[in-house]
Order: structure tokens, then C-alpha cells, then sequence
């Protein structure tokens, strides 16, 4: 779902900031038109002032507007969450919404602006984590005339991605922070080697070994001189102890969205529910204890978890083959051939993948289709 906000007559002029780049906005189809009609407003407003007034609608007290506009090409711009001001922008008052609220909002809010048409309140950010992705990156931001911002990724000990805490991290932060075409954004780290720990307490003691790692080279940069307003790390499996720790600007809980059995069971992650199910038919009853469905592995990926049949504790997947899944009927009789039976997936991830749209339920009732387009596809 998007929401969409009208536009505001109030806006704040940011004091610094890049020039306008077309090429940054979001929704970037809208692009052509938006440079005619900003190149179209530029021309207007640098002409006669009676005209611009009467083809505007605003009075000569309101010439102000007409400045403004005159240097739209050409003044600093800020995210578009902090131009818009007025009523319903002042009650929403962004910046001190939640993390998790701004997050959200940052994905699911778009703002509506006669002159540039849609705009998101916030944008991506690459990662870097070697100087080849820093020396890139300076040369795509330089090109395209706009700082480009970055995370630098640190390694927490899953070993995976990210350049080691401390020194090393310094010092790729300080080879971004001279780029011309790069801004340091922050931090981000990944302690998704420690989810399945099943002892609580060691695994909250490692969790919070781990981001200390991200936590000390944060203070590290500020000591230097250098940004660092992003501290992102946590998921779906660690959300619990990470996003409690107060360190954290942000968690990337992602998987928590729809929820599914390896969080459940393997991570320990109790209090959010199953979104994510699967509609499965019964075609086949060899044995009383057996029952056969029209899903497998193209449906459903077991790998980390085995799906489960929701509500049903008399049945139990055994296994998956390509397109069958085995059930064991624990409590005789079972389901019937034909019925229909509900899907927890055991990890979403891997299995949403699978598919090519989500069916939306609000309850017992449908609400819309969403395409997915998560995949490669080939002709």
C-alpha cells in the first residue's frame, strides 16, 4: 500500500544541500516531464514579474516565490520529508516519529508535488565495504554532479560481507569522506551468524558482543571528526536484544514483515504472527497415516525449516519432493482428498521467490493482488 500525501503551500528553503539532479528522484519515469516543467517554471519566473504572478495565481506580496523558483535549477535541496511544512506536515512531524515508524514511512509514504509529481520521503543507500566499491561510487556521484550517500558495512563475525571494526573501518571512512562524489552516511553490520543460539542469555551476551564492534567504531569516526548518523544492524531473529540495545539508529527486520516457522522456532522470536500462507490441496490418501498434497519444493522451500499445516496439530510435513508434499497423519482420520489445507512456509525468504504475486488478505477478506517481481526472468 502507498499512502499519499498532498502537497503543501508552506515549504522550508534548506540552507545547504546539492542542486537539484532529476536523476536522484524517485519514481524516475516521471523525469522527462518533470525537466520540462521545471526548465518551463525557471523561464516564467525569470521573465516579467506580472505575468509569472498572473500564469501562477499569487499576489506581489508572494514575490518571494518568484526567487525562489527563479533558482530552482540551482538551490541546495534537502529529502523531500523535511521541504514540506503546513498543518498536516507539522502533526505528522517526521523526523520524531519512531524508528520503526520512519522506516515504514519511508517505504509505504509519497509525497505529491504539483511540479515534480511524486516523491518519496527518504532514498536507498548503496554499501561499501572496499575502497574499489568507494572509488565508484566517487566516480558515479562526480558524474552525475551529486554526492552519492553510503553505508560503509562492518564485519561482526559472521564473515561474510564488511571490512573489520576499528582501524580498518577508519580508514575507508576517511578515504569516502574525501571523495567529492560521496557522502558517509553511516554504519551498518550483520549479526546473523548468533540468530539460532537457544540459550537466551548467551545469545543476547554474543548479540551484544558483536555490536559492540559497530558501536565502538562509531564513536571511533565521531572521535575523527567524520558522520556517522546511521547505525544499522539487528533482523528478524536478533530484533529482540539488538533494537533493545540503544545503540541502534535503525534494524533491518525485514523477514519480521510476514514472519515464518525458522524465526519462530530456530530464532526464538515469539511475539509476532504468521502472515505469510500458502493454499495447498490434498490429492492423494495411500495409507491412514499418510496424506499427500499438490506442493513441493517449486512451492515451498524446506531447507532451513520444514512448512507446517496451520491449526492442524494432527498433521506433520515429513518431507517435500519436487510437487508432492508428505504428510504424516498423527490423529486418524486426516483431511480428506480435495480439501484444502493452510501453509505456514518454514523460512519466507527463500520461498516468497517461488512465486509471482501475493494474494492480500485483511482477515477472512480479500483485499487486492500484488505482483512480485523478485525474480529473474528470461524470455
Amino acid at each position: 500500500m502507498l499512502i499519499l500525501l498532498p502537497p503543501s503551500e508552506g515549504k522550508a528553503a534548506p540552507r545547504k544541500g546539492t542542486a537539484l539532479r532529476m536523476s536522484r528522484l524517485s519514481f524516475p519515469a516521471l523525469n522527462p516531464t518533470r525537466t520540462t516543467v521545471a526548465n518551463a517554471l525557471v523561464k516564467l519566473c525569470a521573465g516579467p514579474a506580472a505575468k509569472a504572478r498572473t500564469v501562477l495565481g499569487i499576489s506581489a506580496r508572494q514575490d518571494d516565490e518568484l526567487d525562489r523558483d527563479r533558482s530552482l535549477l540551482t538551490a541546495p535541496t534537502a529529502p523531500a520529508g523535511e521541504i514540506y511544512t503546513g498543518v498536516l506536515y507539522d502533526a505528522l512531524d517526521l523526523p520524531t516519529l519512531p524508528k520503526r515508524s520512519r522506516t515504514r514511512a519511508s517505504s509505504d509514504i509519497a509525497l505529491a508535488s504539483a511540479l515534480f509529481g511524486l516523491l518519496r520521503i527518504a532514498d536507498p543507500l548503496p554499501i561499501v565495504d572496499h575502497p574499489a566499491h568507494s572509488e565508484a561510487l566517487d566516480e558515479a556521484g562526480r558524474a552525475a554532479g551529486t554526492p552519492i550517500r553510503a553505508l560503509i558495512e562492518l564485519n561482526l563475525g559472521m564473515n561474510r560481507c564488511g571490512v573489520e571494526p576499528g582501524q580498518p573501518a577508519l580508514e575507508l571512512a576517511q578515504r569516502m569522506s574525501a571523495a567529492p562524489g560521496i557522502t558517509l552516511a553511516g554504519l551498518m553490520g550483520w549479526e546473523g551468524h548468533l540468530l539460532t543460539i537457544a540459550e537466551a542469555t548467551e545469545k543476547a551476551d554474543k548479540i551484544r558482543a558483536a555490536l559492540a564492534g559497530l558501536v565502538e567504531t562509531r564513536d571511533l569516526l565521531q572521535s575523527r571528526g567524520l558522520p556517522c548518523p546511521i547505525v544499522s544492524a539487528g533482523g528478524t531473529g536478533s530484533f529482540p536484544i539488538s533494537g533493545s540495545s540503544g545503540q541502534l539508529t535503525e534494524v533491518q527486520a525485514g523477514g519480521a514483515v510476514l514472519m515464518d516457522l525458522f524465526y519462530r522456532n530456530k530464532c526464538h522470536i515469539e511475539p509476532l504472527e504468521f502472515a505469510l500462507t500458502l493454499m495447498a490441496t490434498v490429492t492423494s490418501r495411500p495409507t491412514a497415516t499418510r496424506a499427500v498434497l499438490d506442493m513441493g519444493r517449486k512451492s515451498l522451500n524446506p531447507e532451513l525449516h520444514l512448512p507446517a499445516v496451520k491449526g492442524r496439530d494432527d498433521l506433520r510435513f515429513q518431507w517435500l519432493s519436487a510437487e508432492h508434499g508428505i504428510l504424516e497423519v498423527l490423529a486418524p482420520p486426516g483431511p480428506a482428498i480435495g480439501e484444502r489445507l493452510e501453509l505456514i512456509p518454514g523460512y519466507g525468504d527463500w520461498s516468497t521467490l517461488l512465486h509471482d504475486r501475493y494474494h492480500v488478505f485483511s482477515g477472512e477478506q480479500f483485499v487486492e493482488t500484488w505482483p512480485l517481481d523478485v525474480r529473474t526472468k528470461t524470455n
